[in-house]
């Protein structure tokens, strides 16, 4: 089969609060080296090019311009564009202008979106998954990657698979959305063995999406269309213009696309896949010393166990404790319990309301 060349667009938004103190909003987790030496979004770049992909436009938050422009000038691959939200308004009006873009002068092309905080294992996998979803894409379907639950998990959204497609081997038509139920809820969806994480990567046709926002979200089309008409050059950058972006209702695809059309599907992904979403996932995948640990930075530990401590300026010495998160930079100190990791991201919304 002939495979289409694919377009990615790769989103960087968000603040990470979950991964606080080091997540900010001027400099949030993509842009750190978590799991590798390469940061995420590096990682995320380089990830897709290859013979196949064309080279990648960015959308992200313009205050972070200079860091995407100057990362991806370590690593090599230079955007088609960089383009400048003024603010974030959700995966939706972001794909939104990345198929507005790419349409422009190329209609039938194939959109890969792409978050740029993904930890993969795998890149030539990875490749192939949005290859074999590009089948159904061609035929007017929205995919989504589909990740092998390994638990109850309430921080993603489940995806049910349905029939396989008969022109579009591998890929299969999705029977329902659940958006990040309860433990209870994801307990029973699990059992039911079709149900998927979803991975957050999505390929589609770009003027399919356009004509689905036309008639779902007409809203959200028009303001990303004015936004890029009255765009402007900065430098290197796209920079949106007028406010009826800014306007907008955040919203993502799952929401105002996904969860309303039946030309949509999944495909399971074939490569491990992992959400670099707080520290006790970076605990779970992080390589562990003798006792469970994970150490990084200036750390000395006795008698320390199954906790994750990371320095990024003074010294950190524990003794006598387990199942910990320590996060220490030059400004301030987490420490919580590591099961309960994933109340930084409250305890972040509490110090910025104070």
């Amino acid at each position: 089969m002939k495979y289409p060349t694919l377009y990615p667009a790769i989103i960087s938004g968000g603040a990470g609060t979950r991964l606080w103190p080091l997540s900010r909003a001027l400099y949030p987790k993509q842009f750190h080296a978590l799991t590798s030496s390469m940061t995420l979004f590096q990682e995320a770049a380089l990830r897709l090019s290859s013979e196949g992909f064309e080279a990648p436009i960015v959308i992200c938050n313009e205050e972070h311009r200079f860091v995407v422009a100057e990362q991806l000038r370590q690593v090599g691959p230079q955007p088609i564009a960089t383009v400048l939200e003024p603010i974030g308004r959700g995966t939706a009006p972001a794909a939104a202008i990345a198929a507005l873009f790419v349409a422009r002068d190329k209609p039938d092309a194939v959109v890969v979106l792409v978050p740029s905080d993904l930890r993969v294992d795998d890149d030539v996998l990875f490749r192939n998954t949005i290859q074999t979803a590009a089948q159904a894409a061609q035929q007017e379907r929205m995919v989504v990657l589909g990740v092998t639950p390994k638990g109850p998990e309430t921080g993603f959204g489940y995806i049910e698979q349905g029939e396989a497609l008969t022109n579009a081997p591998g890929c299969y038509n999705v029977t329902s959305f659940v958006e990040k139920p309860e433990t209870a809820l994801a307990r029973e969806l699990i059992a039911r063995g079709n149900m998927y994480w979803n991975s957050g990567v999505y390929v589609f046709g770009a003027s399919h999406y356009l004509e689905l926002l036309e008639r779902l979200e007409p809203e959200i089309l028009a303001a990303c269309r004015s936004a890029l008409d009255k765009a402007t050059a900065d430098l290197d950058f796209t920079r949106l213009g007028g406010s009826d972006f800014s306007n907008l209702t955040v919203a993502s695809i799952d929401q105002a696309i996904m969860s309303h059309t039946p030309s949509r599907a999944v495909v399971p992904a074939q490569f491990e896949w992992g959400d670099v979403g707080s520290w006790s996932a970076l605990w779970e995948i992080g390589e562990k010393d003798t006792q469970g640990n994970v150490l990084v930075g200036d750390v000395y530990q006795e008698g320390t166990h199954n906790s994750y401590i990371r320095s990024e300026g003074p010294m950190i010495a524990t003794a006598g404790i387990e199942d910990l998160i320590i996060v220490a930079t030059t400004d301030a100190i987490l420490a919580a319990k590591r099961q309960d990791a994933q109340i930084v991201k409250q305890l972040v919304e509490e110090l910025h309301r104070r």
